[in-house]
């Protein structure tokens, strides 16, 4: 907002969340008119159905960086099963669906 000049004549409306989730509900309960969320909660059923979403380029806004770890447990198998099915190719198809870019490091 403040790189398209717009963030002064705003700031004074803005409503801060506590995270993405409570965002998406200020805006799907009508308590805000905009909110800036996930592109995977943008294009969950329930949210299409309430609004429309404008998905912001690279050059609006940087990527936020996800991640996930195996850590060592008592579950360590199924951990290491589950970790393994959502790097998979039929995986990615769903990641892809709703937003999220697949880059799969080891």
């Amino acid at each position: 907002m403040k790189k398209m000049g717009i963030y002064s004549q705003i700031e004074n409306k803005i409503v801060w969340a506590e995270n993405i989730n409570q965002s998406a509900q200020f805006a799907s309960t009508g308590n805000a008119d905009i909110a800036f969320i996930a592109l995977s909660n943008a294009k969950n059923k329930g949210m299409m159905t309430r609004g429309n979403f404008y998905e912001l380029s690279a050059s609006e806004c940087l990527p936020i960086a996800q991640s996930g770890i195996v850590l060592k447990s008592k579950n360590q198998t199924e951990a290491k099963d589950f970790f393994d099915f959502i790097k998979s190719k039929k995986a990615s198809q769903t990641w892809k669906k709703y937003g999220y870019q697949t880059k799969i490091s080891k």
